[in-house]
């Protein structure tokens, strides 16, 4: 196989030669530009992923923000029966049962992360239920403050497995941000390399095509240099012949070239005939009668 690839490089031309590395250079150019567009893709796949899962994040630590003002609101209400406190009480129940529904949708892909949310979810309606029926009790007789102790109680159990719950969630997600983020971090070095050896196949084909420009340049002026050469001892040749008129005229008979034979024989120097025409070598009788014709 060795021997094969060594012959072909000496028997090929500059230009085969030429052509092959062309030919090599723009399908690694193209295999670069197929693994920039999957790489592309890639990225931002990888980038979506980070952004969903820093709303999955941002999601739990809302829900936890939520539980928090839930219990507070319910106790303000508890102790001062404030109107205000048990409309916010309200607004805030709406609000994390909807979030705890929109945790569900957005680990749907994740199994594990479903299963969680769904137990979150089951702890926060528990947690309403707890505290509905606590302020349901409110305008019940009996000794408000130990009722207020007992359901403190029970809301900070109750809340204390609903913290267990997010930051289980929030522990998976973060060990997910942080594979994820390494794969777009991954893709970025690839698009690097990818530059960078795109820049060096540029560089290679400038090179090439200089390569190829100076060797025609070369070859142009050793061809040129023969044909000069070759005129040069063509003219020296007709000069030499003293015995033969030659010269050389254009279509419509003005003389282009004249050799030191013409001189010697029509009796005009160069400088004299060319640019003449040839009737100047007949009589006006023979212009007449058509004979330079």
């Amino acid at each position: 196989m060795k021997k094969t690839i060594t012959n072909f490089i000496r028997k090929a031309t500059f230009l085969q030669i030429l052509a092959i590395f062309y030919i090599v250079l723009l399908g690694g150019l193209i295999s670069l530009s197929v693994l920039f567009y999957h790489n592309n893709q890639a990225y931002n796949n990888g980038t979506a992923l980070v952004i969903h899962t820093r709303t999955v994040i941002n999601c739990t630590d809302s829900i936890l923000l939520l539980s928090q003002n839930l219990q507070w609101e319910s106790r303000n209400y508890t102790l001062t029966g404030d109107s205000n406190a048990y409309r916010k009480y309200v607004s805030i129940c709406d609000s994390i049962q909807t979030k705890a529904k929109n945790l569900i949708e957005l680990v749907r892909d994740n199994r594990y992360q479903q299963l969680n949310a769904i137990k979150l979810q089951q702890q926060i309606n528990q947690l309403v239920q707890f505290t509905n029926g606590s302020l349901q009790l409110r305008q019940a007789s009996g000794d408000i403050m130990n009722r207020f102790i007992t359901n403190v109680n029970q809301h900070v159990i109750l809340h204390n497995a609903i913290d267990q719950q997010i930051q289980l969630l929030k522990s998976e997600e973060n060990r997910l941000l942080a594979a994820r983020r390494a794969d777009v971090y991954k893709t970025i070095d690839i698009t690097y390399s990818i530059f960078i050896y795109s820049g060096i196949l540029i560089l290679i084909s400038l090179a090439g095509t200089f390569i190829f420009v100076f060797h025609h340049f070369k070859k142009r002026q050793k061809a040129e240099k023969k044909l000069t050469e070759s005129e040069h001892r063509f003219r020296t040749l007709l000069n030499s012949t003293k015995d033969l008129a030659i010269f050389s005229i254009d279509k419509n008979g003005f003389i282009l070239d004249w050799y030191e034979g013409a001189y010697k024989i029509k009796g005009y120097n160069a400088e004299e005939i060319i640019g003449k025409n040839t009737s100047i070598f007949y009589t006006p009788e023979a212009i007449a009668n058509g004979e330079p014709e």
